[in-house]
C-alpha cells in the first residue's frame, strides 16, 4: 500500500515542479516540501483510526507564511502521507507549521513546529523511522480535581512530572506509558496535598497535553472535602485578569507557575497555589521574592 503511495506522490512532485519551474511560483514561495508518512491510533488501545484529519497550518495570513495550509485524511489503516516544508528563506523569514491531529470522537491534539525540523518532536516520538505514529485520545477530556481539608489556608505545590522511564527490574508492557495510572478509559483523576502540602501528580500524555500546555492549569479543579468547589483564581497572568477573585475571598490562586524542558521536550512543572485570601496570596509571594 504504501509502495503504491509513493509512487503516486513522486508524479505529484513531479508535475508540481514542473508547473512552478514554468509558472515561476519558486520565486513566490521558498520552500522545500517533501512527503511525511504518518500513521494516527488510538493511544490506550492501538486500534488504527482512518478518517482523522491532519492539517499543517502554516498560518492564517499567506502573505505572511508564503505557504498554503495542508490537511490529509487517514485511510481505513490510519495512515497518511503530508507533504512537510522547510523554508529555504534566511534564518527567522518564516515560522514553522502547527500540526493539527484531529478525529471524530477524540481529543484533538496540536503540536508546535520546531525551526529547522520537518516533523517535531511531538510527532516523531520515539519513532525511528516512518510511518510516524501520531496517538489520539478518545474523549471526553480528562478532568483534574485536587481536594483540601476544610480548613486548609496557605501554600500549596502541585508537581508535575512524566512517569519515570522502564528499567530491566521493572520492565514496562508496550503502551503502559500511554494509560493514565493503568487504568485505560479512565478521565476523571483527584488528589490530595501530602503532610508538606505538596501534590505530586504522574502525567502520562493525557494529563501532560491538558495540564502542561499554555494555561493547563485552567484544567485543575479545588474543592474541600465537603464537596464545595473553590473559585479559582488566575490573575496573575493579565489575560486572565477577569478570573480576578474578589480580595477577601478564600479561594484557590496561582501565584506561580515553573515549566521546564529539555531538548524541546516537557520535563516537569511546578505550580504554587494559595489557598487563602488576596492578602495571604500576596505575603506568600512576597515571602517567594525575597532573598534567602
Amino acid at each position: 500500500m504504501f509502495k503504491t503511495l509513493w509512487l503516486t506522490i513522486l508524479l505529484t512532485c513531479l508535475m508540481c515542479a514542473a508547473v512552478c519551474t514554468q509558472g515561476g511560483c519558486a520565486a513566490h514561495h521558498a520552500w522545500s516540501d517533501r512527503p511525511v508518512a504518518v500513521r494516527v491510533i488510538d493511544a490506550e488501545t492501538g486500534r488504527p483510526l482512518g478518517g482523522a484529519s491532519i492539517t499543517l497550518h502554516y498560518g492564517s495570513d499567506p502573505s505572511k507564511s508564503a505557504h498554503p495550509n495542508i490537511t490529509r485524511n487517514t485511510d481505513p489503516n490510519g495512515d497518511a502521507f503530508v507533504f512537510t516544508g522547510a523554508s529555504t528563506a534566511s534564518a527567522g523569514a518564516t515560522s514553522p507549521p502547527e500540526w493539527r491531529i484531529q478525529a471524530p470522537g477524540y481529543i484533538g491534539y496540536w503540536i508546535d513546529g520546531q525551526p529547522g525540523r520537518r516533523v517535531p518532536d511531538g510527532v516523531r516520538g520515539d519513532s525511528a523511522d516512518e510511518p510516524y505514529l501520531i496517538r489520539l485520545y478518545s474523549q471526553p477530556a480528562p478532568s483534574v480535581t485536587i481536594v483540601v481539608g476544610d480548613r486548609f489556608r496557605g501554600p500549596l505545590t502541585v508537581h508535575l512530572a512524566p512517569p519515570l522511564p522502564a528499567s530491566p527490574a521493572a520492565p514496562a508492557t508496550p503502551g503502559d506509558e500511554w494509560i493514565q495510572d493503568g487504568v485505560a478509559g479512565r478521565r476523571e483523576f483527584i488528589f490530595s496535598p501530602d503532610a508538606d502540602r505538596h501534590v505530586e501528580i504522574v502525567a502520562a500524555p493525557l494529563l501532560a497535553r491538558e495540564l502542561c500546555r499554555p494555561l493547563g492549569f485552567c484544567a485543575i479543579h479545588f474543592r474541600n472535602r465537603e464537596g464545595r468547589e473553590l473559585l479559582s483564581d488566575w490573575a496573575v497572568y493579565p489575560a486572565l485578569a477577569s478570573s480576578r477573585a474578589a480580595p477577601e475571598v478564600v479561594c484557590a490562586r496561582l501565584i506561580y507557575r515553573d515549566p521546564k524542558s529539555e531538548n524541546g521536550r516537557w520535563r516537569e512543572t511546578f505550580d504554587l497555589y494559595v489557598i487563602g485570601t488576596a492578602a495571604d496570596a500576596r505575603a506568600a509571594a512576597q515571602r517567594k521574592t525575597e532573598p534567602p
